[in-house]
This record gives structure tokens, C-alpha cells and sequence, in this order.
């Protein structure tokens, strides 16, 4: 273990890099929009509103947590306007010899990001509004779009404090990893990341949208992991701590 990795080591376990949701206020008139434009709006709002969690020590930054406010707090099932009512009637109680509810985990689709970035994404939602004519698929797809943008907004926000960050650190390595930090999150995960520390970094901001599992990571990144040790740009210990 590097001398950089105990020490946020230790603000982890003193409870110091945790993200704490950071309230939010909705307008009143949002409920004069639809149930999508609404829902949308206001998970974007929430999530531009919150906080970064940064040290000196860290080499990444993009986690956030959601409290019930939001209808997106899908791991937590804190949000969904019937998640009471469905607990009640079908946690544990199989219909038949079929579970139907039970605690499950859930990935999200990383290897699309990593491939195509949050801007493929949107490129794709764009060719499918062009297939669409019904207000409430057009709908749906323009809030994860609007979720989408703001997914990248957040990341800028983030990039932008690590960088008021490095010119208040001293130690020369800490602001090297802050202003890397803060050029890397202008590129991804808007943009399809191009090395080990990007992909990483991408799958770290993202997973605030759904904070349950990570998946196979091994799949996903060897192949950025395996090009950055054949061309010399990272080694196995600097691959060690990015995941870390």
C-alpha cells in the first residue's frame, strides 16, 4: 500500500470521502408538467446541485448519493411512487414456484459508455426520437437525454473543482493528480474514454446513476488495461491504485 492510498484510506474509514446528499429545492410549478418532464427535471436539478467529495489524496472524484427526493434512487428504492405498496404484496410472497421479488442486483449497461461515451448515447437517443411519434415515447427518451447532459454537466462541475483544488495543495504529486483529474473529466464520460485511468474514472462517475453493482469489470477494462501496460503508460501499480 502507497503512502497516498493509507492516508485516504484512513479519511474513508474515518467516514470523510463519503458523498452526502446535498438538498435540493424543486419549483412548485413543476407540477404543472407532465410525470416525465417533471421527473427529469428535477433528477437533473438534483443531481448539478450536488457536491464533489475531494482531497488532496485522491486520484478520481464524480460520486454522488440520492436521497428520496428524486425518483432515481433505484438501488436504495427510495423514490418510486409504488415501491410500498409492491413490497407489501410480493416481497417474498412467490406466485406458484416463482419468486417474483426479492432483493436483486442490477448493472448498468458500462461497456456501452465505454465504448461509445454519454455523447454516443445521446447520438443514439437522437436516431431513435426519429422513429418515435407518440408524446409519451418521445417523452421518455428526451428525459434520459436531458439525464444524459446532465450527467456530463456534472462531471465538468467536478472537473472544475479539482482544479480550484490543486492551487491550494502544495505537495507536487497531490496537484498533479488534481489537475489530471480535472482535464480528464473534460473528456469523459462524455467522450468514450481512450485509457485505463479514463475508463476507470468514467465507470466511477457513472456509477452514481446506479449504485448497486459494478458488473465484470475485468471484461470491461482489460482491454484499456492491457494496451496501457503494452505501451508503457501505466505500470501494475499505478493500474492498482486507479482501482483502488
Amino acid at each position: 500500500m502507497t503512502e497516498r492510498i493509507a492516508k485516504l484510506t484512513e479519511l474513508v474509514l474515518k467516514g470523510e470521502t463519503y458523498a452526502y446528499p446535498n438538498k435540493t429545492e424543486y419549483d412548485r410549478e413543476d407540477l404543472l408538467l407532465s410525470y416525465q418532464q417533471m421527473q427529469s427535471k428535477r433528477i437533473c436539478e438534483y443531481i448539478l446541485n450536488q457536491e464533489p467529495v475531494l482531497t488532496p489524496y485522491q486520484t478520481m472524484t464524480g460520486f454522488f448519493n440520492c436521497d428520496s427526493s428524486i425518483v432515481g434512487d433505484g438501488f436504495r428504492r427510495m423514490g418510486h411512487k409504488y415501491f410500498d405498496e409492491i413490497k407489501e404484496d410480493f416481497y417474498e410472497k412467490p406466485i406458484g414456484n416463482l419468486a417474483i421479488f426479492e432483493w436483486q442486483h442490477a448493472t448498468a449497461d458500462y461497456e456501452t459508455v465505454l465504448n461509445k461515451g454519454i455523447l454516443g448515447i445521446i447520438d443514439e437517443i437522437d436516431l431513435s426520437l426519429k422513429t418515435h411519434d407518440l408524446e409519451e415515447d418521445i417523452e421518455f427518451l428526451n428525459a434520459i437525454k436531458s439525464i444524459s447532459y446532465a450527467l456530463i454537466g456534472w462531471a465538468n462541475k467536478c472537473s472544475d473543482r479539482a482544479l480550484e483544488l490543486s492551487k491550494k495543495v502544495d505537495d507536487v504529486n497531490y496537484k498533479n493528480n488534481l489537475v489530471k483529474l480535472s482535464k480528464t473529466l473534460k473528456k469523459v464520460p462524455a467522450n468514450k474514454p481512450t485509457s485505463f485511468y479514463e475508463a476507470v474514472l468514467t465507470i466511477y462517475v457513472c456509477f452514481s446513476a446506479d449504485p448497486d453493482s459494478i458488473g465484470t469489470l475485468d471484461r470491461y477494462l482489460y482491454n484499456f488495461y492491457d494496451n496501457d501496460i503494452k505501451n508503457g503508460v501505466i505500470t501494475r501499480e499505478e493500474a492498482k491504485e486507479y482501482l483502488q
